[in-house]
């Protein structure tokens, strides 16, 4: 949730399936009706302000997320995420508390699920805002607020690492999608337990196994780590890079197992297969696929120094 509601950010979720033009103010949803220069559900669009306050809608449309299972309750048995969107404001309005908390935002008005999507992203764009690093002290011009590994730790995450390529900009990441070979854990989105991310929402071959790359300040705080949370600790993914794309040959999935038995009770499928596994290395970003990464073990402890230290707000 960190820096979500940043100005520079356009998509949202791991793949970047919603998406917001600011230029024509138009949305690019999994939800057809709220699409376009002319959507359906403009009573909806006109309240929205931003791709996090769309981005609010849709964990609550999800079976796999918040809606729960066919069957279980009213908002699963819903026919479409118009209907689902519906049922979610009639049980708010007919919380006194929350009616009076909407009139005082928004007014005297018909209240709509956009109006419950722009006070969540209103919210997580301030309350998880976070520009008062020492990397951003420094960047400000105090040259004292990074120690001496501090700044050789940016130095490598900027040049023999490579990190900035992807972590680059003002938010070091958060614009663009990478395939950097992240273990496929979990159920998947296929009968074979794949997920190739951005190539569903766009269809292109050279989107396959892409997803967003993650914003880094307070990485410290954001475990598990990438978009299938495959790995616990930084040094596990900084060891990850400096492999290269052969690392998810050897992936131990022994990292998961206090995660899998805190949150899951069982154990998660982890993709070993050959061909899957080689179907992702060729498509890998170069600096992955070429093993381009080969840090020093002080070279590695500099980086997860910078990262832990100069990116984390205190």
């Amino acid at each position: 949730l960190f820096n979500l509601g940043h100005k520079e950010i356009e998509f949202m979720f791991w793949d970047g399936r919603l998406k917001y033009d600011k230029k024509f103010l138009e949305f690019t949803t999994p939800e057809p009706g709220l699409n376009g220069e002319y959507p359906d559900y403009f009573e909806i669009t006109d309240v929205l302000d931003s791709p996090l306050s769309a981005q609010a809608l849709f964990p609550p449309t999800s079976h796999a997320e918040m809606r729960g299972q066919k069957g279980t309750n009213e908002l699963a048995d819903a026919k479409s995420n118009r209907e689902v969107w519906k049922k979610i404001m009639k049980r708010l309005m007919a919380m006194q508390k929350y009616r009076n908390l909407f009139e005082k935002a928004y007014g005297n008005t018909e209240f709509n699920i956009g109006h419950f999507g722009k006070a969540l992203g209103h919210f997580q764009k301030h309350s998880f805002a976070v520009y008062n690093t020492p990397w951003d002290n420094y960047l400000r011009g105090n040259k004292s607020s990074l120690s001496d590994d501090e700044k050789r730790g940016a130095i490598l995450f900027s040049t023999k690492g490579r990190c900035a390529v992807c972590h680059g900009g003002t938010l070091l990441g958060g614009t663009t999608f990478h395939n950097i070979v992240s273990p496929q854990l979990g159920p998947g989105k296929d009968i074979r337990k794949n997920d190739e991310g951005r190539f569903y929402v766009t269809g292109k071959d050279k989107d396959r196994y892409h997803f967003k790359t993650p914003m880094l300040r307070n990485v410290k705080y954001t475990a598990p780590y990438f978009h299938s949370g495959a790995y616990q600790t930084l040094d596990q993914v900084i060891e990850h890079y400096n492999l290269g794309a052969n690392a998810v040959d050897d992936y131990n999935p022994d990292i998961l197992k206090p995660f899998e038995r805190k949150n899951y009770g069982k154990r998660l499928f982890v993709e070993t297969d050959s061909y899957m596994l080689f179907r992702k290395k060729e498509n890998s970003h170069p600096s992955m696929r070429r093993h381009v990464i080969r840090l020093t073990n002080k070279e590695k402890q500099l980086i997860r120094l910078f990262m832990v230290k100069s990116l984390t707000e205190l």
